[in-house]
């Protein structure tokens, strides 16, 4: 008889290097402090990597990491030593472990701390659950602004597909003039 656990597995993500869609985000951005400071300043876009995928390149603990980080810049930016250690840790922790922040590109995430910082969030006391619950709302509207973004990316994308198209192939009527010219040049011949 087997004793069988009905907690829940956490999986923690480890670094797949052996993953192409890995090492094209280290061949990009380099190592994860490069990776970071690469996306620190940057408007968001629809092909930086998700943090999920950060997280696969760089490992978990890596991330988190850099997001603890942040979280302490924020705490600093914001004039405040309201939060101990455990506080900023615990944020770190709900921020990295949220199923669907994990899905956002990873400026999407750091965009997050710029946004309490410029007070976008009614925080009504600088406390963690106060800062995971603003994490929440900002995940929700984060998700939207992502699809925008990638439908956007996507538009443009088709559009000079099209435009590429209209340069290199000829049209029905320039292709029957085409025709027409090859067969009398074929029967002079």
């Amino acid at each position: 008889m087997e004793i069988i656990s009905s907690r829940p597995e956490t999986t923690a993500l480890t670094a797949t290097p052996d993953d192409a869609r890995c090492q094209a985000i280290v061949a990009q951005y380099g190592n994860a402090h490069q990776f970071y400071m690469a996306l620190t300043p940057a408007m968001p876009s629809a092909a930086t990597p998700s943090m999920v995928m950060a997280m696969r390149t760089y490992g978990e603990d890596a991330i988190v990491t850099l997001l603890n980080m942040r979280t302490r810049f924020m705490v600093l930016r914001m004039d405040t030593e309201l939060l101990n250690d455990e506080e900023i840790s615990s944020i770190t922790k709900a921020i990295a472990g949220d199923p669907r922040g994990r899905i956002l590109g990873f400026d999407l995430v750091l965009g997050f701390f710029d946004a309490i910082e410029r007070g976008e969030y009614e925080l009504y006391g600088f406390k963690p659950r106060n800062i995971v619950a603003a994490w929440s709302q900002y995940v929700t509207r984060a998700i939207a602004r992502q699809e925008r973004l990638k439908q956007q990316a996507e538009s443009e994308r088709r559009e000079a597909e099209r435009q590429k198209h209209d340069r290199e192939y000829l049209r029905p009527d320039e292709f029957k003039k085409w025709k027409e010219s090859f067969i009398n040049n074929q029967s002079q011949q």
